[in-house]
């Protein structure tokens, strides 16, 4: 998932007309409200332990204030070291390109909206899901318009998402997807967004409903995202959304 790759997205903006500043009402009141309960379990799933034999529970949280340092620390751990593109471009070789993403991402964590998958009730981390509200409609992706597709006023994409690689087969980063029905509810969103890099990504949103909208393809980067372009053919680059009723 390249969207912080991809566009660097920044979401800001208040809308004059009534249903959209009725939609940004329920969404910041929502915000604040997950923002003062940090326990808040959006899902739970229960798999192997990291020893292959004893099932536990795993729970996919909000992320507190006291663990986005360690949830950023994740991140660059995991996902810039094995996300197909930032692996080829060898980003987490570059610090000023991991200083700037552990300040966009610590931005992103601030909204309140990013998750986490945790060992039971610990803050063990073995998963992390960026996730932001995006508002801004002149943004689109590559040239994707999910607002006028889904006629919608807002909807969730993600950051990135990344997974242990210590816990890789339980299905965490399918149950991290599964996990956006219940945000989504919860700010009142009906739709959500990302773009999947890797083929088991791929898979793994099509498994949880994802719908196909658009293959981002070679004239998509070289007008878009030029600075890729050396590294392009190493993944497919699909964007895929999800609209819940």
């Amino acid at each position: 998932m390249l969207n912080q790759k991809l566009l660097n997205l920044l979401f800001f903006g208040i809308y004059v007309l009534v249903t959209v500043e009725s939609a940004h009402r329920k969404y910041k009141n929502s915000v604040e409200s997950a923002k003062d309960e940090d326990s808040i379990i959006w899902h739970r799933f229960n798999a192997k332990d990291i020893d292959n034999k004893t099932i536990i529970d795993y729970q996919i949280r909000n992320i507190p204030k006291s663990l986005y340092k360690k949830a950023v620390n994740f991140m660059v751990e995991h996902y810039m070291r094995d996300e197909p593109i930032s692996k080829e471009m060898g980003i987490i070789n570059n610090r000023t390109v991991v200083k700037q993403y552990r300040e966009d991402w610590l931005s992103n964590l601030s909204e309140g909206v990013s998750v986490a998958c945790f060992k039971g009730d610990t803050n063990i981390i073995v998963g992390v899901q960026i996730l932001n509200i995006v508002t801004d409609k002149t943004m689109t992706i590559c040239g994707f318009d999910v607002f006028s597709e889904y006629d919608v006023d807002i909807y969730i994409d993600d950051e990135g998402m990344a997974v242990d690689s210590a816990y890789r087969g339980r299905k965490i980063g399918r149950e991290l997807l599964v996990a956006r029905k219940s945000i989504c509810a919860f700010y009142g969103i009906r739709v959500t967004s990302s773009v999947f890099s890797s083929m088991y990504s791929i898979s793994m949103a099509i498994d949880v409903g994802f719908e196909f909208n658009k293959h981002i393809q070679y004239d998509d980067i070289q007008l878009y995202i030029p600075e890729i372009l050396p590294y392009f053919n190493c993944t497919e680059i699909i964007l895929m959304s999800k609209k819940y009723n």
